[in-house]
């Protein structure tokens, strides 16, 4: 008699411009695909602005980090 498999239900919020969130995505895809048939897994990603002054012109790291880091 077969079993019905475990679901789990999974929300990923990210900022689709951060390489952080990006590559948190990737290992994510990595998992899913070594789990087995006894575990389903549903997910939904969200989005999440972790910069919501940040400039819609695009600029140098350089001239972003000079800009929001505070110098003492």
């Amino acid at each position: 008699m077969a079993t019905a498999p475990l679901t789990i239900d999974v929300e990923i919020w990210s900022d689709v411009v951060c390489p952080w969130c990006y590559i948190g995505k990737r290992r994510f895809e990595r998992a899913l695909d070594q789990l087995g048939d006894d575990i389903e897994v549903r997910f939904s990603f969200r989005p999440y602005q972790l910069d919501p002054t940040a400039s819609p012109v695009l600029r140098s790291m350089s001239t972003h980090m000079s800009s929001t880091v505070s110098r003492k």
